[in-house]
Parts: structure tokens; sequence; C-alpha cells
């Protein structure tokens, strides 16, 4: 019999574990774009499902976490560590990210300074400025009782429906309004005030699953036929219920969370942000030296996971901490 410690360890590898899958769905789809096939069922254009997953995932983590934080803490102590934290953990990988870009000539020093400001997301870039202004939202919901949080992010995702629905091209773009990607963040963070009963984990856990790959399957295929937009909106509410149950199901002991506990998806899930980021330079780099187009993939893949590692250990994991101390040195000043 595993010990309540023992078994926390295990539901927090299982969600590392879901940011590996996801991260993965990012790579691995780039690496199909680029005409390479990894393994025998097609996998290109697929990574907007990843990130939907991270999103949800990024939500339903930093509202329990400020939610945990404000039990014990001044409110404007949570809130601030809560701000040193988010900008420590995005910011040194992200700047070093930029400044490549603008090195190899991708953006000049006009978008750099865009960028810095997250008003503007180069390719893969994108995802970074939708997730900070979530980040605002969260100490927003963090702060209500149950009933008013309940109230609100409900309204919110109906606001977002709406909006999707007279836009639905806007859904799955690389467009830095938050409003049509709502789904995946408002859903994830609901969960955390109505949560199935435990006894349901099972179910709902493969049930999220199977959900998930079918979604995977028809945004694929209606991508690839150009007709995803009319069915954008209520995709991406399916593909954030399937994320939504993954992580409710994942919190609780059983098989699928032994799966997702396995240290290979879980090391990936902790490099994921590096990896993320970095893997495009590596795909281009790999994919113009002329070799078979598989060979290529696997190679791109690898080097890009090497690469994620280095600079996970090196810039990632420095920032975090660092992010950390300023956050513990800050709380006695402000503390009221």
């Amino acid at each position: 019999m595993r010990g309540p410690h023992e078994k926390g360890r295990q539901f927090v590898a299982a969600l590392h574990g879901l940011r590996g899958l996801a991260v993965l769905y990012v790579v691995v789809s780039h690496i199909g774009n680029s005409g390479a096939r990894l393994f025998p069922l097609p996998h290109d254009a697929i990574g907007k499902v990843g990130v939907w997953i991270f999103f949800g995932l990024s939500a339903f983590l930093l509202t329990t976490g400020l939610r945990s934080e404000l039990t014990r803490l001044p409110r404007t102590t949570a809130i601030a560590r809560y701000a040193v934290h988010r900008v420590f953990r995005i910011y040194p990988l992200y700047l070093v990210v930029l400044a490549i870009h603008w090195m190899i000539g991708d953006i000049d020093g006009a978008a750099l300074l865009r960028h810095v400001a997250l008003v503007e997301g180069h390719r893969e870039l994108w995802a970074i400025p939708v997730e900070f202004q979530y980040y605002l939202v969260v100490p927003l919901i963090a702060v209500l009782s149950r009933r008013m949080a309940i109230a609100v992010l409900s309204a919110g995702l109906l606001a977002s429906a709406a909006y999707a629905g007279v836009r639905p091209d806007a859904v799955f773009s690389n467009g830095l309004l938050i409003v049509p990607k709502a789904a995946p963040f408002l859903i994830a963070s609901l969960l955390l005030f109505v949560r199935p009963p435990s006894a349901w984990a099972a179910p709902i856990g493969w049930g999220a699953l199977l959900l998930l790959l079918a979604c995977t399957a028809a945004f694929r295929h209606l991508g690839i036929i150009r007709a995803l937009s009319p069915a954008a909106p209520w995709l991406s509410i399916a593909i954030s219920i399937a994320v939504a149950g993954l992580i409710h199901a994942l919190r609780q002991p059983g098989r699928l969370t032994a799966v997702f506990s396995a240290a290979p998806l879980v090391w990936i899930g902790e490099i994921s942000f590096s990896l993320y980021l970095l893997h495009l330079f590596v795909i281009r780099a790999v994919f113009r030296w002329g070799l078979d187009p598989t060979l290529a993939g696997w190679v791109a893949f690898a080097l890009s996971v090497a690469l994620a590692a280095c600079t996970y250990r090196l810039i990632e994991k420095p920032g975090i901490e660092a992010g950390r101390r300023l956050g513990r040195r800050w709380q006695p000043a402000l503390a009221p």
C-alpha cells in the first residue's frame, strides 16, 4: 500500500506526464508538417490539440496553487509571489528564444520589443501572450468564493462560446486574443470548484482519453480538408472537457495515473517549456541537411530533446529558483 505522500508524488508526476503528452503533440506535429512520419499513423496538423492541453493544465494548476497560497498568506503577499513566480518561470528562456529569433532574422528590433511586451507572437510564440492574459485572470478567480467563481467562470465560458460562434476562424488561429480560445482555461479552472466524485475517476479518465483521441482525429481531418472553422468552437470545448477529465482522473490512483507517471513521459513534461520553444529551430536546421525524411524527423526529435534538457537545467531551473528566492524575500515586506 502507498502512503499519502507517495500517492501525492504520483499525482504530481502524472500531471507532468500530461504536460509531456502536450509537448509531444506539438513536436511530432511540426515534424510531420515537415514531411516526416515517425510512426505509422499520420501525425501532422495536430499541434493545437497539445497547446489546448497546456492551456487547461496551466489554468488548473495555477488556480489551485494560488487558492492554496491564499489560505496561508495575506492576499497581497500571495498574489505578489504568484506574479513573481510567473515572470521568472517564463521570461528567462523566453528572452533567450526571442534573441535567437532576432539574430537569425525572424523578427526585427521593433518586433522584438513587441514580443517582450507580449503584444506580438511570431510562429510558436503566439501561445505565450495568450497564457499571460489568463495569468492576469487567475488572481481574480482565486479570491472568489466557490459559488461566485462558478458563476463567473460559467459566464465567461458562455461569452467565449458566443464570440467563437461569431468568429470561429479565431479559435485555433495564432491570434493573441484569448476570448475565442478561453474554453480550455475556463473549463479547467471550473474543475477546481465543480469536482466529480473520486469514485468516477477511472471511467472519466478513460472516457476523456478516448474523447481526446477522437478530437485529435477530427481536428486533423477537418484541418486537412480546410473545414475546421465551422466546427472549431465545439471542437475547442470538446478538447477542453477531455483535458479537464484527464486532470481529474490523474489526481486519483489508478492504471491511467500509472501510465502518465511513466518516467520518460514525466521527464519530457519537466522540460516541456524548453522543448516547446526550441524544437522549431532544430527542425528547420535538420531538414536542411538533405537526410531521408524519416531519419531527419528522428534526428530532429532527439536533438530537440537534448537541447531542451540543457536549457532546462541552465536557464529554466535557475530562473525558477530565482523567482522563488525573490518571492520568499518579499514575503515579510508585503505582509500586513
